[in-house]
């Protein structure tokens, strides 16, 4: 499978040749507002677009995979592919319809890739990240407005990406601290937690066969632990 999705990538990616570069690159060229730099995604609106589908597809694709391929980085650059390609899009408006004659479209681009890295791992940290990341403390408002907004929208469409690769993983969910309500204080793990039959744990009186089999589902869903107990009740 990773040697398909691999095939895959670089038979997608090569043809177009900003998509298999570096991402320091890539992230350079996109929230660059000098116009020497800004060849790659200035001279072709369409190049840019295809790009930013090509992003979408690739990215989704590995990150099903079984083996860490990061998700941080992919959603942040297309979110600045994205927030570029709005950069570009209004600076080529008419100076009638246009809201500043002084368009960045690189500070789009900052923009973007972190309201998308907000929504993608529901954290709010993404906008000091990119304000140092990219040096440019004069964007905190609208980046930590669009973080915000982001995060707060994402928060009620689904899960983040790292719930996504609990569930994949199958991972049971803990119970959350507030489970408890106002005797939280004294109540124990017990009197809150669940349990869980998905996840075969080994007792005393587990026998050797139950335990081969218990090594290969591990292999199976690469699991490194296995849980150790007095019973199952």
């Amino acid at each position: 499978m990773v040697g398909v999705v691999t095939a895959i990538c670089a038979a997608a990616i090569f043809p177009l040749g900003s998509t298999y570069m570096e991402y320091h690159s890539i992230v350079g060229d996109l929230f660059s507002c000098e116009e020497a730099k800004r060849d790659m995604f200035r001279s072709s609106l369409g190049t840019l677009g295809r790009f930013i589908a090509l992003k979408m597809a690739l990215t989704a694709l590995s990150l099903n995979l079984p083996v860490p391929s990061g998700c941080f980085l992919p959603s942040f650059i297309l979110g600045g592919a994205i927030g570029r390609l709005v950069g570009e899009l209004v600076a080529k408006l008419p100076p009638s319809m246009a809201l500043s004659t002084m368009v960045y479209p690189g500070n789009y681009a900052v923009v973007g890739a972190a309201a998308t890295a907000a929504a993608a791992t529901h954290t709010i940290s993404v906008a000091v990240i990119a304000i140092e990341l990219t040096g440019q403390p004069h964007l905190f408002l609208p980046i930590g407005l669009a973080v915000c907004a982001a995060f707060l929208l994402a928060r009620e469409l689904g899960p983040s990406v790292f719930d996504f690769f609990r569930r994949v993983a199958k991972i049971p969910e803990y119970a959350s601290a507030t489970c408890g309500g106002e005797d939280a204080d004294s109540k124990v793990a017990g009197d809150v937690a669940q349990p869980v039959t998905e996840v075969p744990c080994v007792t005393s009186n587990t026998t050797v066969a139950a335990i081969q089999e218990i090594l290969e589902w591990g292999r199976a869903m690469h699991a490194v632990h296995y849980p150790v107990v007095d019973n199952l009740t």
